[in-house]
């Protein structure tokens, strides 16, 4: 489950979270000694994440947002909008067939190949904007 984070109220809610977590680590210095162990023992404990139902944040991610508060303060903290919003991020089914029987034909050939493989033989078989037309293309293994 991932939040809503268009709803302004529920990015805040994020960006509080997260400046809670890092709250009583924002007056040290970058590269202070002991932080990453402060960090990582942050890490280790069980939240209550806003929107999600996970329950751990990475060492990484919390200073990642240490990082973000230090260069613009608590708004660096709220939530970005994804820059492809409303859009479909799903492949499309026929996309997904192609590329699936591309791969069981050949095991050997890593998700990247089949990928380069189908986009190869879409660029043969016609050649505006093969990335769209994998779906289209009759790609023979």
């Amino acid at each position: 489950m991932t939040p809503d984070i268009d709803d302004d109220k529920q990015r805040e809610k994020i960006a509080l979270f997260r400046y809670g977590l890092i709250a009583d680590l924002i007056h040290l210095p970058p590269g202070e000694r002991g932080l990453y162990a402060k960090l990582t023992e942050k890490a280790s404990r069980e939240h209550d994440i806003p929107g999600t139902l996970r329950r751990r944040v990475a060492a990484e991610t919390l200073r990642g947002w240490l990082g973000d508060w230090r260069k613009g303060g608590f708004d660096a903290l709220l939530p970005k909008t994804r820059s492809d919003a409303g859009k479909a991020r799903a492949i499309p089914s026929e996309v997904a067939d192609v590329l699936v029987h591309m791969k069981d034909e050949n095991r050997a050939l890593t998700v990247p190949l089949v990928i380069e493989k189908a986009l190869a033989s879409c660029r043969r078989a016609s050649s505006s904007r093969p990335r769209r037309c994998i779906g289209s293309c009759r790609v023979t293994v």
